[in-house]
């Protein structure tokens, strides 16, 4: 249904929620969100590094199942973008799109910015994840400033996240 481009208008496969999924996966990984600085206008977040499944850093920000809301009040509004390649496989498909985690795509950064939004990225993309093994964090960074200069024109700050054990 396309609904990962839809820019948050049309919610079709979101009636499916997955709270079960995101819970149980709260409860198992117990991940943390530690805030180092205050943060009170929209801005883009750059979520390092990039695992195979990003999973820790999704569930500490997207908007239906984390901590963020208490300690950034002021960016309620706030969507996770993910790399089109994840919305080809069906059933993560839906669990995506239920966590409110959209497709990255040039045209969808800047819709969201524009609407106000505050947007989590995964800058190092797939080639950051071939790089995973437990105990050894490496980014892949030298590529990938796109978002930075979209950041920029649209004129937010970029705030760069750090995961840590996320390859483990």
């Amino acid at each position: 249904d396309l609904s990962e481009h839809h820019f948050g208008q049309q919610w079709a496969s979101s009636c499916l929620k997955l709270p079960g999924v995101w819970a149980y996966l709260r409860g198992v990984l117990k991940p943390r969100l530690v805030k180092t600085v205050d943060i009170q206008r929209q801005a883009v977040f750059g979520l390092h590094p990039h695992g195979l499944l990003p999973i820790g850093a999704v569930l500490n920000t997207a908007s239906n199942n984390a901590e963020f809301s208490g300690l950034f009040p002021d960016l309620q509004k706030r969507v996770v973008l993910a790399a089109s390649a994840c919305f080809v496989f069906v059933l993560f498909r839906e669990l995506l799109i239920s966590g409110h985690i959209f497709d990255c795509t040039k045209a969808n950064f800047q819709a969201w910015l524009s609407r106000g939004y505050s947007v989590m990225i995964f800058p190092g993309g797939a080639h950051e994840g071939l790089y995973a093994q437990p105990g050894a964090d490496m980014l892949d960074l030298k590529r990938k400033r796109g978002f930075i200069c979209l950041a920029m024109q649209a004129g937010v700050n970029v705030v760069p996240c750090y995961t840590f054990n996320e390859v483990d």
